[in-house]
């Protein structure tokens, strides 16, 4: 099992370093990448949520519904304890005291469920546990359009914003559970599918071209940033991996429990999420993205020691 994990971590760290090099011309970043990324997100996307929910749905089903609340409820619960906690050091512990407190406490809370988890799922975890996965992120989507960018707002705005990655999740949702993908004509399901298939390949290609567009002057390592690496990308998820492996998981394979522990540790595992930047430069100030910017650029660099270790210690414990 370790050759998959191993595979997925290789596959994650080249498409990545593959797109910051590539999108290093100034021009490709200005024409090409929010082309590249508004049809990733916005179509290939939900096309994936739509042909994987039908393709994964009955497995998931099969291996116990309650699984997909459970993982939904399992992202509010997580997101609003790491927030909860970011709060508490930002305000109480010298070490992490910021100039952007609300910056530094949407850094440490929300984490990117999606682009990095999914890839990797993909390929360790069983199908069902992909179709589980997607009730994560869709709790995510809908908390992150909404208090997220009430948190980076210099007003504290509470806004929903509707996106097409929510609207491909719901979407497949409804035609999975109600077997309405085998009434699409075989062409365009064909069609469907052919478009979908590179998805997580070009997301975790554009993941690099974003990180690419961060000024090289906006980039600045800050004391807090060591922290948040130590409590949230470390500590954090070691404690859940302890926690998983003393929770009992009766009434599923032995098979189906390692994929369910290993994807929520993953998911505790992961760096912030990129849309934060997205949204901070939408609704926040220049300099919270600026000290955005930074965060995002460090917490990956670290992630690439930290999520392989997860991994390995995870298939050891779990495996």
């Amino acid at each position: 099992m370790f050759q998959p994990i191993l595979v997925a971590i290789a596959r994650l760290i080249g498409l990545m370093v593959a797109g910051y090099i590539a999108f290093q011309p100034q021009l490709l970043r200005r024409r090409l990448l929010p082309l590249l990324l508004s049809a990733t997100v916005n179509v290939l996307l939900p096309l994936y949520f739509i042909t994987e929910f039908s393709a994964g749905w009955e497995s998931a089903v099969g291996e116990g519904w309650r699984w997909m609340p459970i993982f939904f409820f399992a992202c509010v619960v997580m997101l609003g304890l790491q927030a909860l906690v970011g709060l508490f050091l930002v305000r109480r512990v010298r070490t992490f005291q910021s100039p952007h407190p609300r910056a530094w406490i949407a850094l440490f809370a929300i984490q990117n469920v999606g682009f990095i988890p999914l890839p990797i799922l993909a390929v360790i975890a069983p199908e069902a546990v992909n179709i589980y996965a997607f009730f994560f992120v869709l709790a995510f989507v809908l908390i992150f359009w909404t208090l997220v960018v009430s948190l980076v707002s210099s007003h504290g705005r509470f806004v929903f914003q509707p996106n097409m990655p929510l609207a491909g999740i719901v979407a497949g949702l409804v035609i999975a559970m109600f077997g309405l993908y085998d009434f699409i004509p075989a062409l365009v399901q064909n069609v469907m599918e052919a478009f979908s298939a590179p998805a997580l390949d070009l997301i975790l290609f554009v993941l690099g071209g974003i990180l690419a567009t961060i000024p090289r002057e906006e980039l600045r390592y800050r004391r807090e940033f060591g922290g948040l690496i130590a409590v949230r990308m470390l500590a954090y998820p070691a404690l859940l991996l302890a926690l998983l492996a003393l929770i009992p998981f009766g009434g599923i394979s032995a098979e189906m429990a390692y994929g369910i522990r290993i994807g929520l540790v993953l998911e505790a595992a992961v760096p912030p999420a990129t849309n934060l930047i997205v949204a901070t430069k939408q609704y926040g100030s220049e300099a919270q993205v600026h000290y955005m910017a930074s965060g995002m650029l460090v917490t990956y660099l670290a992630s690439f020691v930290t999520m392989p270790l997860f991994l390995l210690a995870s298939h050891a414990v779990f495996g």
